[in-house]
């Protein structure tokens, strides 16, 4: 999904913002215009629509210090905060997952629920000091406190991204010693409190309230969605750690003598692609039958095709000493790093355990692509990654991709 990515940051946090909350902000300017007249009498458009903006922004603020108390306290704990997202449903904080234990991760939790209470508490007492004023002022300060008291409840419901949630994980890692388990059943109440949410939203449309019966549905809704996509990404991240580099590397691409004209090439570099792009570039190899470069699509393309037939592999190839060398074993977490780190589309794969200048031969080319493809279908097929490779030959040439 598209985002936004102003460039803010706060106390040296990045801050991102979603494009989803200029529709909650939609929401927040159409609940006042419809709920302002109705408890407070007939008020003139320019201060009502004032009002819905003002309400909008001091809401925004209030859930951004939900989410500022909970990095606060994940610095407090020592826990790296990478970023913050404020979205339709509130907001979230990343964390590093590697630093991240269930003592944490529940003093981390608990402070947000109390953030927001203590910003309902201070609104109700505006309200309550200013109710004799009356007008669209007590609406707005009486409609901050109900929703922010709402919000401090329902973030402390027990459905995992919510954090009710994490604290619930939490203790489940803690005696489970497993994140993945944890998360999993987690992410199984959040599921069934996105679907009550839904079910109560859908309820309501056939009632006099359709403001509070869209929130609920589309708050249900994106509940649904973060909580398959929180125990997506923690099975994304365990198996990506587990599973060796060789599993996603591609074994056995086609050797293109390095003298080739480009016109006879391209049939091979494409073989080497597959019928699904599930393979990768062609090997580049010299007189000795040593690789010395790879040419694939990217470098094909790169020479105008009147070219083709006066160029050849050699000058056209991509040198093995502009790639990143990754041992066999290397977790693909980290080969994603690499690759993502010096901007690679490919990089080497090479046995022993050791680095290229050490003398390991390279047995293999991965790109980002296909361990993205690799991880999906292991947790699609649920594989076990960990599953050891002893005959690299017969385990590539043997799978149909």
């Amino acid at each position: 999904m598209t985002r936004l990515h102003p460039r803010l940051r706060l106390y040296g946090i990045p801050l991102r913002i979603h494009p989803s909350w200029l529709l909650t902000a939609a929401i927040i300017v159409a609940g006042v215009v419809t709920l302002a007249p109705q408890r407070v009498g007939a008020v003139s458009s320019p201060p009502l629509y004032l009002g819905g903006v003002v309400v909008a922004g001091l809401l925004f603020g209030s859930v951004l210090l939900h989410e500022l108390t909970h990095a606060a306290v994940a610095r407090r704990c020592g826990l790296p905060v990478r970023r913050i997202t404020m979205h339709f449903f509130g907001g979230a904080v990343e964390l590093d997952p590697d630093t991240l234990q269930p003592r944490a991760e529940a003093l981390v939790a608990v402070v947000g629920p109390l953030a927001s209470a203590a910003l309902a508490a201070l609104f109700g007492l505006l309200w309550w000091v200013g109710r004799g004023v009356g007008g669209l002022l007590a609406f707005c300060l009486g409609l901050l406190a109900i929703v922010n008291a709402a919000l401090a409840v329902l973030t402390i419901l027990p459905g995992y991204p919510l954090d009710g949630g994490r604290i619930v994980r939490a203790g489940l890692w803690y005696f489970l010693d497993d994140l993945v388990a944890a998360t999993r059943i987690a992410a199984a109440y959040g599921q069934a409190l996105a679907w009550a949410l839904i079910v109560a939203g859908a309820t309501l449309l056939l009632g006099p309230q359709p403001f509070w019966a869209m929130t609920l549905l589309l708050g249900g809704w994106s509940l649904r969605g973060e909580a398959r996509r929180g125990y997506q990404q923690i099975l994304w991240r365990d198996r990506s750690k587990r599973t060796p580099t060789i599993h996603a590397a591609f074994l056995q691409p086609p050797r293109i003598p390095a003298g080739r004209i480009l016109d006879e090439a391209v049939d091979d570099v494409l073989e080497g692609l597959g019928q699904r792009d599930e393979g990768g570039p062609s090997f580049v190899v010299d007189r000795a039958g040593m690789p010395i470069g790879l040419l694939g699509l990217d470098q094909v393309r790169a020479i105008g095709r009147a070219r083709w037939a006066t160029t050849t592999a050699g000058e056209a190839m991509l040198p093995l000493a502009a790639l990143p060398a990754l041992p066999a074993d290397l977790p693909l977490d980290k080969a994603l790093a690499a690759c993502a780190d010096g901007g690679y589309s490919y990089a080497l794969v090479i046995g022993g355990g050791a680095t290229d200048d050490q003398g390991a031969p390279t047995i293999g080319i991965v790109t980002p692509a296909r361990i993205m493809r690799h991880l999906a279908h292991g947790i699609r097929t649920r594989s076990n990654p960990s599953e050891p490779v002893t005959e690299v030959e017969q385990r590539d040439s043997g799978r149909s991709g």
